[in-house]
């Protein structure tokens, strides 16, 4: 995934996911997105009883955290659209 479709991605997740505003998903940072998102899914695995699984990185998956931790890095914490 480049940064133009993983920036696409994350606009999604703030707006469909976290049902945020695009006003307010362009002003949050990476970062906070990925936050809002951490904390819903936290949520929604205790509403459900569910295991709480920390990161995808655990589960052998990509490790997100690191890539956008490059972005915001190269970016100069500011990726806002």
């Amino acid at each position: 995934m480049d940064e133009e479709q993983f920036l696409v991605h994350i606009f999604g997740v703030a707006t469909g996911w976290l049902g945020w505003t695009p006003d307010a998903a362009w002003q949050s940072t990476v970062t906070e997105i990925t936050i809002a998102l951490e904390a819903k899914i936290d949520f929604i695995q205790m509403q459900n009883g569910t295991k709480k699984t920390a990161s995808k990185t655990k589960k052998g998956g990509p490790d997100m955290g690191a890539f956008i931790a490059e972005i915001i890095k190269d970016n100069g914490n500011q990726v806002h659209g």
